[in-house]
C-alpha cells in the first residue's frame, strides 16, 4: 500500500498537557513583549514569530499550515512596525525645532538686529541708487555646485526614498501572495483526488 502525502499528514497529536505548556511559554513571551520600550530589534521580531508560530501550533496542530500562517502574519506586523517606523521618522524630520529666544538678548545678535531693521528701513522708503550701482559687473566665477544641498543627509528625502522601497515590497508580496492562491487551491484539490483515490 503506497501512502499518498496530504495536508493531514503533516497533523500534530498533541497531549492536553503539551497545549498547556505551549500556552505557557506563549504568555511567558507576550509578559516579555510587553516589558520591551520598542519591537525594532531583531530579538523582539523572533518573540513575536515564536508568539505566531506557537499560536497556529496550537490552533491548527499541523506544521504546514502552521509554518505558512505564522510567517505570512509575521510579514503583515514587519510591514506594519516599517511602517510605523517611517511615520515616526518623517514626523520627526518635519517638526520645527524649539527657538531659543534668549539668544536675541546678547549684543551681537542685537546689533545684526538693529542694522536689519536699518535696511528694511531704507527699503520701504526706497534706496538711493549711485551711479556705480548701475553698472553691469563681471561674472564672479563662483562654482554653485558646491552650495548644492543635494549632497547633505536629508531626512525627508530619506523617508520618501523608504515609503517607495516599502510600497514595492508590499506590491512584490501582493504579487507573490496572488501567485501562490492558484497554485495552493490546485495542490489542495489534487490531495483530494489522491485521498480519494487511496489503494
Amino acid at each position: 500500500m503506497v501512502r499518498k502525502n496530504n495536508l493531514n499528514s503533516y497533523n500534530l497529536k498533541l497531549e492536553n498537557e503539551q497545549s498547556r505548556i505551549i500556552l505557557a511559554v506563549i504568555i511567558i513571551l507576550v509578559i516579555v513583549l510587553l516589558f520591551r520600550k520598542s519591537l525594532y530589534s531583531i530579538f523582539e521580531r523572533i518573540i513575536i514569530f515564536a508568539i505566531l508560530f506557537l499560536l497556529f501550533l496550537v490552533l491548527t496542530k499541523n506544521l504546514i499550515i502552521t509554518t505558512v500562517g505564522s510567517i505570512l502574519i509575521f510579514l503583515l506586523i514587519n510591514f506594519n512596525i516599517k511602517y510605523t517606523k517611517m511615520i515616526e521618522n518623517f514626523q520627526s524630520a518635519t517638526e520645527e525645532p524649539a527657538i531659543d529666544f534668549g539668544i536675541f538678548q546678547e549684543p551681537n545678535v542685537k546689533k545684526s538686529s538693529d542694522g536689519i531693521q536699518e535696511l528694511l528701513t531704507k527699503i520701504n522708503g526706497g534706496i538711493e541708487l549711485k551711479e556705480e550701482d548701475k553698472k553691469e559687473t563681471s561674472p564672479l566665477n563662483i562654482d554653485s555646485k558646491q552650495y548644492s544641498d543635494d549632497n547633505k543627509p536629508n531626512a525627508l528625502k530619506a523617508a520618501q526614498k523608504e515609503a517607495y522601497e516599502l510600497i514595492d515590497t508590499v506590491s512584490a508580496l501582493k504579487d507573490t501572495i496572488t501567485t501562490l492562491a492558484p497554485v495552493l487551491a490546485e495542490g489542495k484539490k489534487l490531495m483530494s483526488i489522491f485521498e480519494n483515490l487511496k489503494i
